[in-house]
């Protein structure tokens, strides 16, 4: 945390915290504290874990299947950014990461808690394809949809009164199975 502390103070750069899917309440009143003693007074983007809207991935922690599991995680991403605010202060963001390109994961997020939960919606656009065939045209479409994509993300951000934030996003142009084009990866 006291790195995150000075990484914010040398770069001029409010902070975005990351707390584990799993962690308890008192670890998220030890980050905020610790932030806090720390001297950090700029705000604090708080995000529950990462990335967490699929059954395979950390929010599958909180129940079986997609539709159960992501309510659960979501009442869970605002109690934690609620007892973060609790101790570090108003500087707090409370955020709620969704996938960028299935908004239907910022409207099922935003059924699950009450209004004011959330400060923030973010969201990871990208655009791209397989290199190994795709096209100019192929990536003027994946560009459109993308920005379809964050013109409806931006609709359930207004709609719920919260700003809509990109973390993280570019161009998403690889190769598909890098393994399948390659004799020597894998190899120990």
């Amino acid at each position: 945390v006291e790195a995150i502390a000075e990484l914010s103070r040398l770069a001029d750069v409010d902070p975005w915290i990351n707390i584990p899917a799993l962690a308890t309440d008192a670890f998220v009143r030890e980050t905020a504290t610790r932030l806090k003693a720390a001297g950090v007074t700029r705000k604090v983007y708080v995000e529950l874990a990462n990335e967490c809207w699929g059954a395979f991935t950390c929010s599958g922690q909180f129940g079986k299947g997609f539709t159960a599991n992501w309510p659960a995680f979501t009442k869970r991403a605002a109690a934690v950014g609620a007892l973060f605010k609790s101790v570090y202060g108003a500087n707090t963001v409370r955020v709620m990461a969704t996938q960028s390109a299935n908004y239907g994961t910022a409207t099922l997020a935003f059924a699950a808690v009450p209004k004011g939960s959330f400060d923030a919606l973010a969201i990871a656009p990208y655009f791209g394809g397989d290199l190994k065939t795709v096209t100019g045209d192929a990536l003027i479409t994946s560009v459109d949809a993308v920005v379809k994509d964050m013109v409806a993300n931006l609709a359930i951000a207004k709609a719920n009164g919260v700003q809509l934030l990109g973390y993280e996003g570019s161009q998403h142009v690889m190769v598909a199975d890098p393994l399948a084009y390659s004799t020597e990866m894998g190899k120990a």
